[in-house]
């Protein structure tokens, strides 16, 4: 073999090596950055204990199991709080919008991908005034009252189904004004999650023992969620990594 050739197969051999090489690395790259190419949305309603802000800074309960799932399964995220309508309508309409904490209720089953449930499953209750001679013993008798709720909630949902009558529903946009209804006469009931009563009565101002649960409505399990736009892949994606956290101990789900 000349001296030519011999040069010349070296040369190929190197230029060979050297693409080989960088295809590794592109594909090392692409591996170690695969959350680069992915990033969600996700959003709740200000919601003590679970999702809230303390001046710039998200917290709560549904917030930190979230971002444990999405940091677990590489994807990116931003979270915010909004208005409880805008955070259904998002999640409802918008591909990659996740919902934390949205009610897993028959209305919506169909309307919905669902990834996992990010707390106990809780009970609804009826408060009153703690002075009110209001007697429940069953939850058909609602519809003989004025009765405070979300817009949009479940409850709202509820009320609707139940046939109640819209002149004695008392629609709001927060949940400090559900008590404000109560306390001013303006309704007589208001339905709300048992583990969300006490800590929004205080933080909004209002003594939790001015008011008493009449009777349990219903129950409702909260899940992260997203709309039916977002792929199939993506929930797959979340699911394997809650379960996972989950087979690690690494997720307790709040009550």
């Amino acid at each position: 073999m000349n001296k030519v050739l011999r040069n010349g197969l070296l040369i190929f051999y190197i230029f060979i090596l050297s693409v080989i090489a960088l295809s590794d690395e592109i594909l090392t790259d692409e591996a170690n950055n695969e959350f680069v190419h992915e990033s969600v949305y996700a959003g709740c309603s200000d919601w003590k204990p679970y999702c809230y802000k303390v001046g710039d800074h998200l917290q709560g309960s549904l917030v930190d199991i979230s971002k444990a799932i999405l940091d677990n399964a590489k994807i990116q995220y931003s979270f915010d709080v909004y208005p409880w309508m805008r955070v259904y309508h998002q999640g409802l309409n918008k591909e990659n919008f996740l919902v934390l904490g949205l009610g897993r209720t028959e209305k919506r089953e169909a309307l919905f991908k669902w990834v996992a449930p990010l707390k106990k499953t809780t009970s609804i209750y009826a408060y009153q005034d703690v002075n009110s001679k209001i007697v429940l013993t069953n939850p058909v008798e609602l519809k003989n009252y004025d009765i405070a709720v979300e817009r949009g909630s479940y409850t709202h949902d509820y009320l609707i189904e139940q046939g109640h009558d819209k002149k004695k529903m008392i629609v709001v946009a927060r949940y400090d004004q559900l008590y404000n209804m109560v306390l001013h006469d303006r309704a007589q009931l208001f339905l709300l999650d048992s583990q969300a009563f006490q800590p929004e009565a205080i933080r909004h101002g209002f003594d939790p023992k001015s008011f008493k649960p009449s009777i349990k409505v219903f129950s409702v399990t909260e899940y992260l969620a997203t709309s039916k736009k977002t792929s199939d892949e993506m929930v797959k994606k979340l699911q394997a990594s809650y379960k996972k956290l989950m087979q690690q101990g690494k997720i307790n789900l709040p009550n």
